[in-house]
C-alpha cells in the first residue's frame, strides 16, 4: 500500500492499495494504518465520527427487510390514491357551491328586474362587479408571487 499527499492547500490523503486481494479481516488494520499517517485534525474528525456512529445504532434497523420496504411503498401509494380521490370530490363540491350561489344571485336579479327595481338590480350588479374585480386582482397578485 502506498500513500500520496496532494501538494495543494488541503490536507487530503490519497490511499492506493497495491494488494487487490485484501481480505475484509485486514480492513481494520488498514484503517488504523491510514489513521496513523493522517494529520491530527483528520484523525480527530474520524474518531468523532466513529464514536457517534457506533453509539446511535438502532436495533430495529437490523430487522428491517425488503418486505417492509414494499409494505411502506404500498401504504404510500394507497395514501396518494386517497388524497387524489379527496381532492377530486372537493373540486366537485366547490363547483356545486359556486353554481348554487350563481343561481341564487341570478334569481335575485331576475326577481328585482321583474318587480321594476332596475336601479337596485344595477347597484347589485355594480357591487358584484367591484367584488369580482377585487377578488380577481388579489388572486392574480397572489399567483404572481
Amino acid at each position: 500500500m502506498s500513500e500520496d499527499r496532494n501538494d495543494s492547500d488541503s490536507d487530503d490523503l490519497v490511499v492506493r492499495s497495491d494488494d487487490q486481494g485484501a481480505d475484509a479481516e485486514d480492513a481494520p488494520d488498514l484503517a488504523e494504518g491510514i489513521l496513523e499517517a493522517a494529520p491530527p485534525d483528520v484523525r480527530r474528525e474520524v474518531s468523532r465520527f466513529m464514536a457517534v456512529s457506533g453509539q446511535i445504532g438502532n436495533p430495529l434497523l437490523s430487522k428491517f427487510n425488503a418486505d417492509h420496504i414494499h409494505k411502506a411503498l404500498d401504504y404510500g401509494e394507497n395514501e396518494s390514491q386517497r388524497d387524489h380521490q379527496q381532492a377530486h370530490s372537493a373540486r366537485w363540491f366547490l363547483l356545486a357551491i359556486f353554481l348554487s350561489a350563481l343561481v341564487a344571485v341570478v334569481g335575485v336579479l331576475v326577481f328585482l328586474v321583474w318587480q321594476n327595481e332596475r336601479e337596485l338590480a344595477g347597484q347589485i350588479l355594480a357591487g358584484l362587479a367591484i367584488f369580482g374585480g377585487g377578488f380577481g386582482g388579489g388572486y392574480g397578485l397572489g399567483k404572481r408571487r
